[in-house]
């Protein structure tokens, strides 16, 4: 199954945790971000869930894609990435 997720406008670890959730029931998941942490963030995610990161800088934003399987680093344990973020507004994610 393939999902969009707009996360444009959206705070940090926002972007990351959306992505996750997605990755549970997606192969392939595109989604646009607006500024550059959240694609960093988003790459060390890909990585540690076994999804190739793909990234495409468009006029305003970052085009990201995700696709399961594709990645050939495998992870051996089952450690959660929810990354810590400065700036912009405060989430806390319990």
């Amino acid at each position: 199954m393939r999902s969009f997720i707009d996360a444009r406008g959206l705070a940090c670890p926002q972007p990351v945790i959306l992505a996750k959730k997605s990755m549970q029931d997606s192969d392939e998941i595109e989604m646009h971000v607006d500024y550059e942490t959240a694609v960093e963030y988003l790459q060390r995610l890909a990585a540690s869930s076994g999804f190739e990161f793909l990234s495409e800088k468009q006029e305003d934003y970052f085009k990201i894609t995700l696709i399961k399987g594709k990645n050939t680093r495998t992870s051996t344990s089952q450690e959660s990435f929810i990354p810590s973020c400065s700036g912009a507004g405060t989430v806390v994610a319990i």
